[in-house]
């Protein structure tokens, strides 16, 4: 949350001021956002929180169709990697975010300071829900072993890329 909020605070696009006028009837979610936010980040968003919590229950011996977990530490962990998949993917969108159109890289990664320091409490805050107990029973997360998180790191990098790709597409094709 704290890293979508230091977004108000990004400079202006470089492009800003040859850009039409908003009309006063648009709304502010349109079909550009709605397509974008929705039927492509959202989808790699919401795989990755299910691969995560399908996969992790898998590999501690799990089996499909099995309705019952029978350790609760199990559920408690397998729901701690399903938040944590829309989390990363999350931290990731938040740097692609910074440029409707242009690429992330042209934007420059320390120019918003608000937002590194967001990422920096963002980080603790999952610190805590993975490993501070009282954060941990309010929230019911569990501990995830480290040599488990490598179930993440897909999805981060394909939100990344592909959005990237799209914006690229979209400069392409203005001619930017």
């Amino acid at each position: 949350m704290l890293p979508g909020l230091a977004l108000g605070s990004e400079k202006p696009e470089k492009n800003i001021m040859k850009r039409p006028p908003i009309a006063q009837d648009e709304k502010i979610l349109d079909w550009e956002v709605f397509k974008r936010g929705y039927f492509f980040i959202g989808v790699i968003e919401a795989t990755a929180a299910m691969v995560a919590f399908l996969s992790f229950l898998l590999l501690h011996g799990w089996e499909y169709g099995t309705v019952d977990l029978g350790d609760p530490l199990l559920q408690s962990q397998a729901m701690t990697m399903t938040l944590l998949g829309a989390i990363s993917c999350q931290l990731v969108n938040v740097w692609t975010m910074r440029s409707w159109e242009f690429s992330a890289w042209s934007v420059g990664w320390g120019s918003n300071k608000l937002l590194l320091g967001a990422m920096v409490l963002e980080f603790f805050w999952i610190w805590m829900l993975l490993g501070y107990e009282p954060v941990q029973k309010i929230f019911h997360t569990a501990t995830i072993p480290l040599n488990e998180l490598w179930i993440l790191l897909p999805f981060p990098i394909i939100l990344f890329v592909s959005h990237e790709y799209y914006k690229y597409r979209i400069r392409v094709k203005k001619g930017l």
